[in-house]
């Protein structure tokens, strides 16, 4: 089953340059999930993903501070590897930053 979480808003110190970095800033995630699914036909939530739970953990790894987006997309696949339920992910984060752009998104995928 495929799980589309989509433009979870998240707040982080993000950029290259120290001023960038600055304050924080938002960034849309959102993720592709292909998942081992039982639920839909035992109705039983021991049986699916923990939805809030993923949620929780992606906004914690937006704490901090780092200057890619990609090293923020591969700390939130490392942690999502802990959901035995997850087969396959992948995490498209958008920046707002470039004038006359409406974002820009880097994509990364596991496996």
């Amino acid at each position: 089953m495929l799980l589309t979480i989509s433009d979870l808003e998240l707040w982080t110190h993000i950029g290259v340059p120290d001023e960038e970095r600055r304050s924080e800033q938002r960034i849309l995630a959102t993720l592709e999930l292909t998942i081992k699914e039982e639920a839909e036909k035992s109705d039983s939530l021991e049986d699916t993903l923990d939805y809030d739970a993923l949620v929780r953990v992606v906004k914690k790894c937006a704490k901090g501070e780092r200057k890619t987006l990609e090293r923020l997309g591969g700390e939130i696949i490392e942690a999502l590897k802990k959901f035995d339920r997850i087969e396959k992910m992948t995490v498209h984060l958008t920046k707002f930053v470039i004038p006359g752009t409406a974002g820009i998104t880097v994509s990364l995928s596991h496996p």
